[in-house]
This record gives structure tokens, sequence and C-alpha cells, in this order.
């Protein structure tokens, strides 16, 4: 019976997970950009033209491309939370 109410009662979940989310872009682009760093440091340390050295570089150029997207997917979860928020508020309240 009391299970039954936490199951249904979904009432936060959406402004819950928030920061959360937030937290998570924070730290994937704390990552990529030590990650770029370590990468761009590494590349100079290696022999010009070195079957590593380009190997290197093609995954800088893979990498790069990574944080161009953190704005869409930011829109993207601010979209959702609205529409959360939106279908919440016209959801019954109280009964079943």
């Amino acid at each position: 019976m009391l299970t039954e109410k936490f199951v249904k009662d979904t009432r936060g979940q959406t402004m819950g997970s928030l920061p959360g989310i937030v937290l998570g872009f924070v730290i994937l682009a704390i990552i990529l950009g030590v990650g770029l760093l370590v990468l761009d440091e590494f590349s100079g340390q290696l022999d010009p033209g070195s079957a590593a050295q380009v190997a290197v570089n093609e995954t800088i150029a893979a990498v790069a491309e990574i944080p161009g997207w953190l704005p869409i997917l930011v829109i993207v979860i601010i979209a959702v939370v609205i529409i959360a928020l939106v279908v919440r508020g016209f959801r019954p309240q109280g009964g079943m």
C-alpha cells in the first residue's frame, strides 16, 4: 500500500533531476577539456610524422567535435524539462 503511493507519486521528478544533469554536463566539459590538453601535449612530444603522432592527431580531431554538441544537448534537456512541466500542469490533481 505504501509502496504503491511512492510508485504512483511522480511529483518533483522533473525538477529533482536537474542538479544531477547540470553536474554531469560540467564534469563532461571538464573531462573533455583536460583530455584535449593532455592529448595536445602528448602529440607535441612524439616524433613528427610518426604513426603514433598521426593517430593522436586524428583522436584530437575526433574528440574536438564533441564539445560542439554540448549546447544542442543543453537545449534539448531544457525543452524536455519545460514539456514535462507543462504536461504535469495539465494532469488532473487528486483521486487516482
